[in-house]
């Protein structure tokens, strides 16, 4: 019915792919040499264009390194996938806190701890629970799948590619080891290392970095949302609320300045 929870809680981890890998794929887009593409596995939501001409809606979650303690990333992770329901939350630390933020994340949403210990409940509520227990269950067991769309970035000074239509975006832990190409080809540049959330246009480029998380510095995250027509930037707070936010208007080349509510 289900994978092992090990397994099924398993960190994805980005494939190394190189440029003339997306020539076959007909992408458009320019990407950088050696790096790594991030698949998503997403559905493409689209209107009446033709296939190919279609751009992929698509929704993802950014949280920075992780100083100290590694479940810390737990609330802002959890609101990304649970209410804002991004495709995919990407970890931008250089370290190995996402693996050990894992251990009993499952756990923590009130998942069974194991796939016999599934089964065991799904019995105990078969035999004189009401439909509600096992809808609640059912409901746990997705939240506790939704972990496997967490994501870590390649080992420094690698860089992580996600195509939407024929925009890169480009993510990294230290924004440093880009190179003029990398920063020329990409839409958006996510990187890690920043202490404050920062949030800025350059030209018709965004820089996005959600800050540190951890020992004293505030718990932000951020969303990036793609559609056919804007690029749509956030940062929240340890809140949920927005605190940067930044809109470009992608088929018209327009744009609107960064803006805190």
């Amino acid at each position: 019915m289900r994978a092992a929870v090990q397994s099924r809680l398993a960190i994805n981890r980005a494939t190394v792919c190189t440029k003339s890998a997306h020539a076959k794929a007909n992408m458009t887009a320019k990407i950088p040499q050696g790096a790594v593409l991030l698949v998503l596995g997403r559905k493409t939501r689209s209107n009446t264009r033709a296939p190919e001409e279609v751009i992929p809606v698509a929704k993802f979650g950014f949280i920075g390194p992780c100083r100290g303690d590694a479940k810390v990333m737990h609330p802002p992770a959890e609101r990304l996938l649970f209410e804002h329901h991004v495709d995919r939350v990407v970890y931008l630390g250089a370290d190995d806190a996402l693996d050990r933020a894992i251990g009993g994340w499952a756990e923590r949403l009130g998942a069974p701890k194991s796939e016999e210990d599934f089964l065991d409940e799904i019995a105990l509520i078969a035999l004189d629970a009401p439909p509600e227990a096992l809808m609640d269950l059912l409901a746990r067991d997705k939240q506790s799948r939704r972990l496997g769309d967490l994501a870590a970035l390649p080992a420094p000074p690698s860089r992580a590619v996600e195509l939407i239509g024929d925009r890169v975006l480009l993510m990294v832990f230290d924004k440093g080891v880009l190179d003029e190409e990398d920063v020329a080809n990409a839409t958006l540049i996510v990187w890690g290392n920043a202490r404050e959330p920062q949030l800025r246009a350059i030209g018709p480029r965004v820089f996005l970095s959600p800050g540190w998380l951890g020992l004293g510095t505030p718990g932000h995250s951020a969303l990036v949302e793609c559609t056919e027509e804007t690029l749509y930037c956030a940062i929240f707070d340890e809140d949920g609320a927005v605190k940067l936010e930044h809109r470009v208007a992608l088929a018209r080349g327009g744009k609107v300045g960064v803006s805190a509510p």
